[in-house]
């Protein structure tokens, strides 16, 4: 049955007091939590001391960051298609010597029928011809499982089919940084919050405010044993069950222990003995 489905906040509401709108927004560095709910609008879990992401704030990470021209891009791909394709573009940039802007200012969450790799592909390159993104170069990474073959198809990945879905935007090397193993996902978290909380002088991260399922991602994901906690969620239209969250996260993961591979072999090494 076809359904429509409408957001609101606030700032819909001609009658809500000034005063009122003033305190929601307050709460974007105050309280995180009660601003992604009451300005907002979104669903959130309240903070119980067990997120994945303690280093990541709103505050201190989500500005405009619109796409600066001529600066390469590195997107970074996960391995799912439900609830969507997850695939985040960045763009590192060094406004000054000793600096670097982690700049994350595009995210693709296509969801069913849409959802898959050849249609998030084709609709970065219908994005990158309309916005003029042709001059930055290219590189990607992401999960190394989709360097796995398929079942019933020794000869074909998922690697294959993603390097072939983007090649009018690719050059000789753009591939080349794909990890053949993922790093471990405790370390990797480590290292992430260490990151996020500013360990190393002159790294910043940033993530554009349009890329709500990134933020959501890494403001709600959860720690499991000695993994991401897989919520789950039971489609019974769909009649499929997927993990609702950490997927975006994932791409900050592959982003970031790639961006800055001498950093976590240093950091790897410094904590793994």
């Amino acid at each position: 049955m076809p359904f429509e489905v409408l957001h609101t906040t606030y700032a819909d509401n001609r009658w809500c007091p000034p005063e009122r709108a003033a305190l929601y927004e307050s709460y974007a560095a105050a309280d995180p939590y009660r601003h992604r709910v009451w300005a907002l609008g979104l669903w959130a879990t309240k903070q119980t001391g067990n997120e994945f992401y303690p280093g990541f704030s709103r505050a201190a990470h989500v500005k405009p960051t619109p796409y600066l021209l001529g600066v390469p891009i590195m997107q970074s791909w996960d391995a799912n298609s439900m609830p969507y394709c997850a695939m985040l573009n960045a763009q590192p940039f060094r406004p000054a010597p000793g600096q670097l802007q982690i700049r994350i200012f595009k995210e693709y969450a296509l969801r069913s029928p849409n959802s898959g790799l050849a249609p998030t592909a084709k609709q970065f390159l219908h994005d990158r011809k309309v916005n003029n993104w042709q001059s930055s170069e290219l590189v990607l990474v992401g999960d190394s499982t989709l360097r796995n073959r398929k079942p019933g198809d020794e000869h074909q990945t998922d690697f294959k089919d993603i390097e072939a879905a983007m090649l009018p935007a690719l050059h000789s090397a753009s591939m080349a940084l794909w990890p053949r193993k993922n790093p471990g996902v405790m370390r990797r978290r480590d290292f992430v919050n260490y990151v996020l909380r500013g360990g190393y002088p002159g790294i910043s991260v940033q993530f554009d405010p349009d890329c709500v399922e990134s933020i959501a991602d890494m403001e709600l994901t959860q720690l499991g044993v000695n993994e991401k906690f897989k919520e789950m969620y039971n489609d019974k239209a769909l009649g499929i069950r997927y993990q609702i969250r950490g997927h975006f996260s994932d791409d900050v993961d592959y982003l970031l222990t790639t961006l800055l591979a001498p950093e976590y072999a240093a950091f790897k090494l410094m904590h793994d003995g």
